[in-house]
Formats: structure tokens, C-alpha cells, sequence
């Protein structure tokens, strides 16, 4: 359901429909995604982790961020673990829901240490255009 709504171009203005192809079949499938925009660009963390969508994003370097009629190709670039505290905060700034909160239990009042123990855990790529 939030697929459909992210691909209507409804809800959050940082809700963002992504298709991705399969690094084994080639297939493409969608999800959402919440988009953060800082430090002068857009970000996809990764809340849920090193998942299947993240391996494939990887794999691919690219996918289609979707928001309504608009869409567009973009590159992905993978922040380092050492930099990734700023787009982890402003991520938990957008807000954590049920669903997220045991994949990414933390708040925008933790500490820099806090979001430093987590980064490992959760890929931070940065959305330029292909």
C-alpha cells in the first residue's frame, strides 16, 4: 500500500517509490523508500540494513526514484560508514514508525556516539543524477 501511495506521488514529500533490478533474474521490483535531503543532496538510508534491495542497488549502481508522474534515473554513491552520522539524524528527523523502530531504534535526541554505533548497520547512498 505504501508502494502505491509513493508511486501516486501521496503522502510525505520524502516518500519515494524505487525500482530496482534483481542482480540474479534481471526482474525490476518497486518499494518505498524515504528520501532525506541534506547537506546540499538527496539520500536513501537504509533503515532496514544490508537487505536484498540494498544488495541490489549496490550491485546496480542505479535505480528509478519515483515520486507521481516524476521519475528519474540516479546513480547511487555509497557514503563510508565514517561519514554517515549527519544522514542517519536527519533520516530519524523524517521520523520512526513501528515497523522501523526495531531496525533503527533511535531518535533525532541520540547522541553522535549512538548514531556512530549504528552506522555499520545501515547504508547510506547518495542520489545523483545518471
Amino acid at each position: 500500500m505504501i508502494t502505491r501511495l509513493a508511486g501516486a506521488g501521496l503522502g510525505p514529500k520524502s516518500l519515494h517509490q524505487v525500482t530496482i533490478r534483481t542482480r540474479k533474474t534481471g526482474r525490476t521490483y518497486s518499494t518505498p523508500i524515504l528520501v532525506v535531503e541534506s547537506s546540499g543532496g538527496r539520500y536513501w538510508v537504509a533503515v532496514y540494513g544490508d537487505t536484498n534491495t540494498v544488495k541490489n542497488a549496490r550491485a546496480g549502481g542505479r535505480l528509478t526514484l519515483r515520486r507521481g508522474r516524476a521519475h528519474e534515473d540516479v546513480r547511487l554513491t555509497e557514503i563510508p560508514a565514517s561519514e554517515r552520522v549527519p544522514y542517519l539524524r536527519a533520516r530519524a528527523a523524517l521520523g520512526i514508525n513501528s515497523n522501523v523502530r526495531p531496525y533503527f531504534d533511535v531518535t533525532p535526541q541520540t547522541s553522535d556516539a549512538g548514531f556512530a554505533a549504528i552506522a555499520d548497520e545501515h547504508p547510506v547512498f547518495k542520489l545523483e543524477p545518471a
